[in-house]
């Protein structure tokens, strides 16, 4: 017997074929668990109300603090409650980090698209607290799509059906629609 024959006839052995075989479907095994996992995290998402956690509100406040600060509308979609409590959260964090906080209607009941949005009166002029939110947002994985104001939703209201005013050009308006 020469030296590593033993190494050898252990590779080749049945047993060792079969543990290489058990090794091999744990391996397979473990990849598939990884992808349900994070396959029920997907769903746990889609599932879950929106919601800014106490760790999500410290990290706007603090992104916040120095940014410019302006009027701000938080709008969502009518008879949609899980918007309208989301819409809610932000408008308090929002208050919270030092901005002015409009209560306004518009003429726009929701919107047919699923996010959240912040709408300006002009994307040419948009006022200096629009970008500061948005980045603030994203900093914590809330991605607010922009846009540019239809003609209905520049008409707010404000306990006054008769005389309904103009979004300002240093307004912003957060529109929170259908959960994507």
């Amino acid at each position: 017997m020469q030296p590593g024959d033993n190494h050898k006839r252990l590779q080749k052995s049945p047993l060792t074929k079969k543990i290489q075989q058990a090794r091999a479907e744990l391996a397979t095994t473990k990849t598939k668990l990884a992808e349900a996992y994070a396959e029920i995290e997907k769903l746990r998402a889609r599932v879950n109300d929106r919601s800014l956690s106490i760790d999500d509100r410290q990290k706007i406040i603090a992104a916040l603090k120095n940014a410019p600060k302006g009027t701000v509308i938080v709008k969502s979609n009518w008879i949609d409650g899980e918007a309208d409590q989301f819409a809610k959260e932000i408008k308090e964090v929002l208050r919270d980090a030092g901005f002015s906080i409009l209560d306004v209607n518009c003429e726009v009941l929701s919107l047919t698209i699923k996010g959240e949005f912040l709408i300006v009166a002009s994307p040419e002029h948009a006022p200096a607290h629009a970008m500061p939110i948005i980045e603030a947002f994203k900093s914590v994985g809330i991605v607010l799509g922009i846009g540019k104001a239809t003609p209905d939703m520049r008409k707010l209201r404000n306990g006054d059906l008769d005389q309904p005013r103009e979004l300002r050009d240093d307004e912003i308006m957060i529109w929170i629609s259908r959960k994507p």
